[in-house]
């Protein structure tokens, strides 16, 4: 994620939170829905604990994860997403703050319980720096988590294909082992196009980042739609998997 890409969120920030909220259409709730139950369900009991959201964007996971119990610091490089963030959060234990989850992080050694980095790993350029310092900000024993869109069945890898069945099939047309940037549309095809960028790489490539870190893989959840979608973009993520979502403890 390069300056150009934060400045692109920047200026589809209300857009996004509001395709997340569903005030833009069913769609962006649902996949929301169903990979925040997921990673909150990983991440476990919160209450009393202090938790880092990084690339938190409008902020609806710090938000849930303070009505939980916990004190929550969230930190987005895009101001747009931090107004947003702040205005929806008044009242509640968030403090969020505007900066690059790329460089070093703005927090002490051993500060958080937690850090999650949910839906965000896809869009930054160098993974191991950043996961290093979650790693950094963690105390003994934290937990550190993290969600992506699932590398084998992203849009770059996978399409659709037409059959004169019910369900439609799915084919690879890229080659998996590949890791390769291209660019996104962030509302994931299904509202008024925008582009950022977004990094494809294989599975391995996030386990040996966290294993690098000197993190203990504990968690491996895929996430997969619970009944078919009405929309055709999110009918493939009944037959395969939407998300992928790792934990490891320091």
């Amino acid at each position: 994620m390069d300056r150009n890409d934060i400045r692109r969120w920047d200026s589809v920030a209300q857009r996004y939170a509001d395709w997340l909220s569903g005030a833009d259409g069913p769609d962006g709730k649902e996949v929301t829905e169903m990979v925040t139950s997921a990673v909150l369900e990983v991440i476990g009991d919160v209450s009393g604990s202090r938790v880092l959201d990084l690339g938190c964007g409008e902020g609806h996971l710090a938000r849930t994860l303070a009505r939980m119990g916990a004190v929550v610091d969230g930190v987005d490089g895009s101001a747009g997403m931090i107004a947003i963030a702040r205005r929806a959060s008044a009242g509640l234990a968030v403090a969020f703050r505007q900066s690059d989850i790329r460089t070093v992080l703005p927090y002490p050694e051993r500060n958080f319980d937690v850090a999650v980095y949910n839906m965000v790993l896809m869009d930054v350029d160098q993974v191991a720096d950043v996961v290093r310092q979650a790693e950094r900000v963690l105390k003994e024993n934290g937990r550190f988590v993290f969600s992506i869109t699932h590398p084998c069945f992203s849009a770059h890898i996978l399409g659709r294909q037409e059959s004169s069945g019910e369900q439609q099939g799915c084919r690879p047309r890229r080659r998996y082992t590949v890791p390769v940037r291209w660019t996104k549309n962030p509302f994931g095809g299904m509202a008024p196009s925008a582009t950022v960028t977004h990094y494809h790489r294989p599975i391995g490539y996030h386990v040996r980042a966290v294993l690098a870190a000197g993190l203990a893989i504990c968690v491996f959840v895929e996430t997969s739609m619970p009944e078919p979608s009405a929309h055709p973009d999110l009918h493939r993520f009944y037959l395969t998997a939407h998300s992928l979502i790792i934990a490891a403890r320091k």
